[in-house]
């Protein structure tokens, strides 16, 4: 008969996590904004999450391709774990701005265990999106007149 599972460990300690890059205040640049940072528990760290919050209108990145890319509705995305289930991880999560403005980073970290998981909201940041250059121009086309529309 094969050994019994070890029984897993109840979790009765919130998850504990930094927010390394970027720091606050930062001049994001035009192009990927890579996040960073750490996550910690007693037990093991099942998930880090980051939602990203436009501080102009207050509306959340939503990650789609049309538009501005960002809803109303709170939308958090998986950050990558360096040691997923460990009792220590670093993590990332990649961003590029499509517009200049201020952001407000939130980190969620969540833990596994017998008890209900634990989550903590880590420290915001507040950082600046340079403007964008655009890397196209639109101008009207010669061959056609500029009043018709197609």
């Amino acid at each position: 008969m094969p050994p019994l599972p070890t029984p897993p460990t109840n979790d009765s300690i919130r998850p504990n996590g930094t927010l390394t890059t970027p720091t606050a205040g930062a001049q994001l640049p035009n192009a990927t904004v890579n996040f960073a940072g750490t996550a910690t528990d007693n037990v093991a760290v099942g998930t880090v999450k980051v939602a990203l919050k436009r501080l102009s209108d207050g509306r959340y990145w939503s990650g789609s391709a049309t538009g501005s890319g960002f809803s109303t509705a709170y939308k958090a995305f998986d950050a990558t774990l360096d040691a997923p289930g460990g009792a220590a991880t670093g993590w990332t999560w990649a961003w590029t701005p499509r517009a200049a403005g201020d952001y407000q980073i939130i980190v969620e970290a969540q833990a596994h265990g017998t008890g209900s998981e634990q989550e903590l909201l880590l420290p915001v940041v507040n950082a600046t999106a340079a403007q964008r250059t655009p890397d196209t121009a639109i101008c009207a086309d010669a061959k056609r007149p500029a009043n018709r529309s197609w």
